[in-house]
């Protein structure tokens, strides 16, 4: 049987240093994170992207933690249509990508589409959709022979199910060397079924972003909260991972419990470690 590794990406931690969020989640029990946007962009700050990369690597790999799995540039949107801006973010992913390559990362995740994008279904059809097709097959181009897959994550408010995704994969050239991140929260904010989307993405699915979805005393619903907050089927998402032999990181993705002060967020950071280990063994009645 595959392991699932239980993990917190860093940004819980993202007021520290990358050193320091290592040296806090391992205080903690994690030995593994998916590196956040924002750390990302610290060690970018330091030089060429290789090297801090590397350097940065051996400091882990030192004390025996790893960044299996990062998140790429939050700000990107895959259909930008301006010329200069298009160009510009093609040259910020391959910093990205040469960092990640270092770092030893394994599943990239990639929002399909940008943040602001119009929240309508024309999004995915017409000039949108070929110029999001485009640069996917530019970035699979860059990314050929490094270490990481592009995991594509499902969305609230786009690609929000797993056909949508398929559908985009299908239509980019090469497409058959892109992974699935699901984000369980934002499928449930659409009324997907997160043991289906496993089934369903098989061996495509590389990353998690482990959240919960509850519903608003003053009405709609939200994401990002701890698990068992909610409404998900959490012994039905592990069955589902565990028969289709995942083994990347069961990953925490939870700003919303990250709104307190530091000391309480410790307090929370033990508590995920105690509940990823629970949820992880519930299949089997432990």
């Amino acid at each position: 049987m595959k392991t699932i590794i239980p993990a917190m990406w860093s940004a819980f931690l993202m007021e520290e240093t990358p050193e320091q969020m290592v040296q806090t989640m391992l205080a903690y029990g994690y030995n593994s994170t998916e590196l956040s946007d924002e750390h990302a962009r610290q060690l970018l700050e330091r030089g060429t992207p290789a090297q801090v990369g590397g350097e940065f690597r051996s400091y882990m790999n030192d004390l025996g933690f790893s960044t299996p799995q990062g998140h790429l540039l939050l700000d990107c949107d895959p259909a930008e249509a301006d010329p200069d801006r298009r160009q510009a973010q093609l040259e910020t992913f391959r910093r990205w990508f040469e960092l990640f390559h270092a770092l030893g990362v394994r599943a990239a995740v990639l929002h399909p589409a940008g943040l602001n994008a119009p929240r309508t279904d024309a999004y995915r059809t017409g000039a949108a959709w070929e110029r999001t097709v485009e640069t996917l097959e530019v970035l699979l181009e860059l990314t050929r022979d490094m270490s990481f897959t592009i995991c594509l994550e499902n969305l609230p408010y786009h690609y929000t199910a797993y056909d949508q995704l398929a559908s985009l994969i299908r239509a980019v050239r090469g497409g058959e060397r892109l992974g699935i991140c699901l984000d369980t929260g934002h499928l449930a904010l659409n009324g997907g079924d997160c043991a289906a989307f496993v089934h369903a993405a098989g061996s495509r699915l590389k990353a998690l972003h482990i959240t919960d979805c509850v519903a608003c005393t003053c009405g709609g619903k939200h994401d990002h909260f701890f698990p068992t907050a909610g409404c998900i089927d959490w012994a039905g998402l592990v069955a589902a991972l565990r028969a289709e032999e995942y083994h990347g990181l069961f990953n925490y993705e939870v700003p919303r419990e990250r709104e307190c002060v530091k000391a309480v967020r410790l307090l929370k950071l033990a508590y995920s470690r105690k509940l990823a280990d629970t949820l992880l063994q519930e299949e089997h009645g432990a």
